[in-house]
């Protein structure tokens, strides 16, 4: 049990100072996060907000996504219209991680109020 806290508390620390000097290259997330289909379950979420059940939405997303990946194209450069004006507004990175915004999710708020959290932890463990 010594042995596995040590481990741990090395490895927190090792993780701190990672953290710390951790730069991000913005344009390169940006991008990332735009990329993969990760903006699925959004258009699934989108079309049950329109009155489409679940598991319709869920049904027509995966075969929407099969198209795209056959066409070499991500979501919002599918031919959505059908769905409505604001579908690509709704598949944006940052519409989707907005949208997440339960304990624990992404949106900008609650990212931004868990790494303040998070720094001060941090600090008062350096000390």
């Amino acid at each position: 049990m010594f042995d596995a806290f040590d481990t741990v508390i090395g490895s927190l620390r090792v993780s701190a100072t990672v953290l710390k000097n951790l730069a991000v290259n913005r344009e390169r997330a940006s991008g990332a996060a735009s990329s993969g289909y990760m903006n699925a379950t959004e258009l699934a979420d989108y079309l049950v907000r329109k009155g489409m059940p679940f598991r319709d939405a869920h049904e027509m997303v995966g075969k929407i996504v099969t198209r795209a990946i056959e066409a070499g194209k991500e979501l919002e450069e599918m031919d959505l219209s059908e769905f409505g004006e604001d579908v690509y507004e709704a598949l944006t990175v940052e519409r989707t991680l907005g949208a997440k915004s339960q304990i624990g999710g992404t949106a900008r708020e609650l990212v931004e109020k868990q790494l303040t959290a998070d720094r001060t932890d941090l600090e008062t463990d350096q000390r």
